[in-house]
């Protein structure tokens, strides 16, 4: 176990939580990764304490096992998504981006493979996503939208690409009008320099809305001082490609499903 340096008191907790990830812990989500959440004790600095008690609240994350391919890729290669969550996570918080608070990984490999991963993070007590801002459609509220255009772009400026940047992987803790946003699922992020395409391409993922696709694209144009209807028109782009990427992913999924079930 790769464990950060101010838990390490936590790690024989941290180690049985592998070990009974499955039969023990709150499941938050569970489709391709399983994502669950532990309560240990012995709080340790800057962890979340709950009313006061010596505890912290932990998330634990088991990704999907990888075919064989990718099991060989991850063992010899590129780094697991468990790493790869980790060290990101570290580097964000350098950066002064809001994250899971890493806390360790573990790979477990086996034949040259990699077989099974798991992250580890504190909790990041939230009151919503920005999934529940979209899905109000043209009722959405414009200043919560507007400071989260003002964070992706923050990001942007700091070269920091979040490809996963759809509309379950940005929280929200609300403080009167004020938001503080924070990434989750991070292991697939870019640290390059962000173009004005780039940037745009990256709101594709969010909402079919016209208005909400017209007010983002006009509030990046804002903080990059471009043309708005350049904005708009490339941001457009970017979604229409994106739905169509969707549609012929579910067609062929329901296409294959028809098909096996014969």
């Amino acid at each position: 176990m790769h464990i950060t340096s101010d838990v390490k008191p936590l790690k024989t907790q941290l180690e049985l939580i592998e070990k009974r990830f499955s039969l023990d812990g709150v499941v938050l989500h569970n489709q391709r990764n399983i994502v669950k959440q532990f309560t240990l004790k012995k709080a340790v600095s800057n962890a979340t304490v709950d009313s006061g008690t010596d505890i912290i609240i932990v998330v634990a994350k088991s990704f999907k096992i990888p075919d064989p391919v990718q099991g060989w890729i991850y063992a010899h290669w590129r780094p697991s998504k468990a790493k790869r969550s980790f060290e990101y996570a570290k580097k964000l918080q350098e950066l002064g981006i809001n994250t899971h608070k890493p806390l360790a990984y573990t790979e477990k490999f086996s034949q040259g493979k990699l077989k099974e991963s798991y992250f580890f993070s504190e909790l990041i007590e939230h009151d919503f996503t920005i999934r529940d801002i979209l899905n109000q459609g043209d009722h959405a509220d414009l200043d919560i939208l507007r400071q989260f255009v003002a964070f992706t772009y923050a990001m942007h400026k700091k070269n920091v690409l979040h490809l996963d940047h759809s509309p379950g992987n940005t929280l929200i803790k609300k403080t009167d009008r004020i938001c503080d946003f924070f990434i989750i699922d991070i292991n697939r992020i870019q640290f390059k320099k962000v173009s004005l395409q780039d940037g745009l391409k990256n709101f594709s993922r969010l909402s079919n809305n016209p208005k909400i696709i017209k007010f983002i694209a006009y509030c990046y144009a804002e903080y990059t001082q471009t043309d708005p209807e350049k904005c708009y028109r490339i941001l457009r782009q970017y979604q229409t490609q994106e739905s169509r990427r969707c549609a012929r992913k579910k067609y062929l999924k329901n296409l294959a499903r028809k098909l096996f079930s014969h």
